[in-house]
């Protein structure tokens, strides 16, 4: 299957993401890089993301800088539940979807579980990698849907509530004050 690339302009503060998607017949692959300002400091974090065929995500790297602090994170799905860095997260057990605070790249995970859903109104509770505490932990996430590729989205906890545009491909295309995709 053929692989699709991305790029993002970021639109509350300076910054880009570029990101490749691959499909294959196991399932999916997101590696990207996203190169923005995070609370006043320079940031360039690579990530890789596996999925599998039914959009759960499997494993995701981050790897890179934020100012002169080196960051490495390593995150999978194992039968027990979300290791960060070899340590089990008790907290996001039984969560399918991992969702990288960073980047509007993982969004695609979201997309897949609601597609699978099928309802117009979800819940989605995701594994949230929060850039800010480097830590992973649940992320309630309400959609409904407006139009075939369009929701309301809210995400309480973190006072942000707008409609998402994706593609038909489920891919962000306008995630309003944080991302809009570039021509």
């Amino acid at each position: 299957m053929p692989a699709l690339s991305f790029l993002w302009e970021r639109k509350d503060t300076p910054g880009l993401d570029a990101c490749r998607l691959e499909l294959s017949s196991t399932g999916a692959r997101l590696r990207g890089n996203a190169v923005f300002l995070h609370e006043g400091l320079p940031a360039a974090l690579n990530y890789d993301v596996t999925m599998d065929t039914d959009g759960a995500t499997q494993s995701a790297t981050i790897e890179g800088f934020i100012g002169d602090n080196a960051v490495s994170h390593t995150i999978r799905r194992a039968a027990s539940g979300w290791m960060h860095n070899g340590k089990p997260v008790p907290s996001c057990r039984g969560l399918d979807s991992l969702d990288l605070s960073f980047t509007p790249a993982t969004n695609f995970c979201q997309f897949h579980a609601l597609k699978n859903a099928g309802a117009e109104t979800t819940e989605i509770v995701s594994a949230w990698f929060d850039l800010s505490t480097q830590t992973l932990k649940p992320l309630p996430q309400n959609f409904t849907r407006i139009g075939e590729t369009s929701f309301q989205y809210a995400a309480p906890s973190q006072g942000y509530e707008d409609v998402l545009e994706f593609d038909t491909g489920g891919m962000i295309a306008r995630y309003p004050g944080l991302w809009d995709r570039a021509a």
